[in-house]
């Protein structure tokens, strides 16, 4: 009688979620979407500040939180735990592989056992006074001779790929591309059944134009769109709003204060943090999702506005430019007058909005959390244990620079 072979087993990985934002920023969404994806075929075990738990909203048999003190939560403290406390945890039997959601906001020194990387972005090399003098230091000259600890790193864009190679010198042998996903089954042509109790609940009774974002200055270049937004004909713009949704983060008030000395100053409305279970309906009303930030990894918020049907505008660079493609109207964002021209014409033209939604509409099949997962599951797969040990066979070591 022949014997039954045994299923092959799963491999347990670990994600290190200490950059989780509280749920608020696009790596903390990045993190909860892939974390999700993954618990379709394997278990995993998510490790969460104790006050970001209650934001992590992926529930799932095959997920486990393990929480992590919030002593931890200081960036010192989160450097120091990843240098010295979660190569520890990981030295238990039950972890096979770990995942690091953003290594250009963390990394270890050593880790006994296979660890693939994901990189976002390194805007702080192209963007000044983004950060402060410590964060930028630690991403230009600290993180970089952290490479030989990481098995494969998976870049988020193609731009993103560039600046690994340009900026950290890594070898694009252990580099691949795979973009970002988004929640379709929310983010969609279907209009929200609750989409009018949204626009109520945010005071909204005009058209207006949004843009999802943190409020930061210079990076999410706020100032340049409210100049922009300022000089609009009147006939286009006077019964519009401009509608921010995004937490207050860096240089807030700088953006705060600019938007109450502008002429359409009352045009102007801050949301602040919304819900992603609002977001569908403010973005299916709005005229115009725009997107004028100096530098982007790749831009979530993008992607999810291009498959709600809402037609884009946002900048030409970076990973924005490479997103959108020709699915999008795209400016310069160092210039108000580009940025001008590109509201005028996506509002003033309605069959030229119609082409841009169409081709969006089309390109959206690119971007899915479940492909993302099953890319990372294959450089695990990849990564073939060296004899009599308990570790693993690397790719050529990164160029340390």
């Amino acid at each position: 009688m022949p014997t039954k072979s045994k299923p092959t087993e799963q491999k347990h990985l670990l994600i290190s979620a200490l950059i989780y934002d509280g749920g608020k920023s696009g790596i903390s969404e990045y993190t909860r979407q892939l974390s999700y994806a993954f618990c379709a075929h394997r278990p995993i075990s998510v490790a969460l500040l104790r006050k970001d738990i209650k934001y992590f909203n992926a529930k799932h048999t095959n997920l486990s939180v393990i929480p992590i003190s919030n002593i931890f939560a200081n960036p010192i403290m989160s450097i120091v735990w990843h240098v010295l406390v979660l190569p520890l945890l990981l030295l238990n039997k039950k972890y096979d592989a770990l995942i690091l959601p953003a290594i250009n906001r963390r990394m270890g020194v050593w880790y006994p056992k296979p660890a693939i990387g994901i990189a976002h972005d390194l805007s702080q090399f192209s963007i000044g006074k983004k950060y402060g003098f410590f964060r930028t230091f630690y991403v230009k000259a600290l993180l970089p001779k952290l490479l030989g600890s990481l098995n494969h790193i998976v870049a988020i864009s193609e731009n993103t790929r560039r600046d690994l190679i340009r900026y950290w010198r890594v070898d694009e042998q252990i580099i691949s591309v795979k973009y970002n996903g988004y929640d379709a089954k929310r983010f969609n042509e279907h209009l929200p059944d609750t989409a009018t109790d949204t626009l109520k609940k945010y005071g909204i009774d005009q058209p207006y134009l949004i843009y999802v974002s943190r409020i930061e200055h210079p990076g999410k270049n706020h100032v340049r769109l409210l100049e922009a937004f300022d000089q609009l004909e009147p006939q286009i713009a006077n019964n519009k709003l401009l509608i921010f949704v995004g937490n207050d983060w860096n240089g807030s008030a700088q953006v705060r204060q600019y938007a109450m000395r502008m002429e359409r100053n009352a045009q102007v409305r801050f949301l602040g943090f919304v819900a992603t279970e609002e977001l569908p309906s403010l973005y299916h009303h709005a005229e115009l999702m725009v997107f004028p930030s100096l530098y982007e990894g790749f831009g979530i918020p993008l992607v999810e506005a291009m498959a709600c049907g809402t037609p884009c505008v946002c900048s030409n660079n970076s990973a924005l430019g490479e997103i959108a493609g020709d699915a999008a109207f795209t400016f310069s964002p160092s210039s108000v007058n580009s940025i001008k021209n590109a509201l005028t014409l996506a509002l003033s033209n309605p069959s030229a909005a119609a082409i841009k939604k169409d081709r969006a509409r089309r390109k959206c099949y690119r971007f899915s959390w479940p492909n993302l997962a099953a890319h990372i599951d294959s450089k695990i797969s990849e990564l073939k244990p060296c004899k009599s040990t308990n570790t693993y066979l690397k790719p050529p070591s990164a160029k340390q620079g």
